[in-house]
């Protein structure tokens, strides 16, 4: 927002006859985050700091309680990610389907994302079995992306979903051998680290 975009705040302040303090600051409550939502979809950093300097609250959510960080994670952007954590954002907030921040980056498989968010103390905050379904779909489906994706997202990949069947049994299953050459090189890898 630029200082010439105030007027059109005013704009619509005098159009919606709002004449109290209290009806300009839930004005400005319905409409800040998705403006923030909407700079942030953009990329514009310069926007951001103007916002940030006119006291933009960072974890303001929208209607679906997504807030300028869970738009960052969808779209990658690693730069507004590392603004926005450094100005306040919460990296733990969860929209209306209770996905975090981190929960987008993974579903659209960024990974310099996923292990920025990992690195400020960001985790999956889902139960188990959800977490254990989406592994042994990725891996029925033959979906590496995802299956780094949760890896480096700290999934733990030997869970099991309500048959009590792991992801590698569904890889070995579905013969999709780019899966079980996954977790084969993730297990060796956990083993040979161990054993030192």
């Amino acid at each position: 927002m630029k200082f010439e975009d105030i007027d059109v705040v005013t704009a619509v302040i005098k159009t919606l006859r709002l004449s109290s303090s209290q009806e300009v600051d839930s004005l400005s409550d319905a409409i800040s985050p998705a403006i923030l939502c909407s700079i942030v979809s953009e990329g514009n950093l310069e926007k951001l700091e103007i916002m940030r300097q006119f006291g933009a609250y960072f974890s303001a959510c929208d209607y679906d309680y997504r807030t300028p960080l869970h738009i960052a994670c969808t779209d990658g952007n690693i730069a507004i990610n590392e603004y926005l954590l450094k100005h306040g954002a919460s990296i733990h907030m969860r929209d209306r389907e209770h996905r975090t921040p981190l929960m987008n980056a993974v579903q659209n498989d960024h990974h310099e994302v996923i292990k920025f968010l990992v690195e400020a103390r960001g985790f999956l905050n889902l139960p188990s079995s959800i977490i254990a379904d989406m592994i042994c779909s990725a891996a029925k489906d033959d979906n590496l992306c995802l299956l780094e994706s949760l890896y480096l997202a700290g999934a733990d990949l030997i869970e099991v979903d309500t048959t009590k069947t792991s992801a590698l049994h569904y890889a070995v299953e579905m013969n999709n051998e780019d899966a079980v050459n996954f977790f084969v090189g993730i297990w060796s890898k956990f083993h040979s680290t161990r054993s030192l």
